[in-house]
């Protein structure tokens, strides 16, 4: 059987590859910032696997071949939020600010729920009264 933290944390991933990040919550500019991210930090920093890394490099390059979801959502927002003023010295950094902190309280308020749901399910497969101990944090308040 497997462990209930890993179930819970290849669940989580899975669900949220597998949901579409609505394209009318995302920013005008945002795969601009998440592109000058990527640019200037290595995988190592971002703590990304090599194939993650690549597929957000192509989402960027060409939003059109797929869809972005929460996953990659997620994992951008993040990224950005690592940038100084400095760094997006071409953008409004609080304009920036203010659009990813939407996008990370959307993110929340959709995840928070399937999060929830999917803890409820795991303490009932293992009879767990506590939570699965230590879940990996995503983003925001995760």
């Amino acid at each position: 059987m497997q462990d209930p933290k890993e179930a819970y944390n290849a669940e989580i991933m899975e669900r949220l590859k597998a949901q579409a990040f609505p394209t009318s919550r995302i920013p005008e500019h945002f795969l601009a910032w998440a592109g000058y991210a990527l640019r200037h930090e290595s995988k190592n920093t971002l703590n990304c696997d090599t194939a993650t890394f690549l597929r957000l490099h192509d989402l960027i390059i060409n939003p059109a071949a797929a869809p972005m979801n929460f996953f990659d959502a997620g994992f951008l927002i993040n990224a950005i939020e690592t940038k100084t003023p400095d760094q997006l010295a071409g953008y409004d950094y609080v304009g920036v600010i203010t659009a990813v902190q939407e996008m990370t309280d959307f993110w929340n308020e959709t995840v928070e729920p399937i999060k929830q749901a999917l803890m409820r399910k795991l303490q009932a497969q293992h009879n767990i009264s506590r939570g699965v101990p230590d879940h990996k944090r995503i983003i925001g308040k995760a």
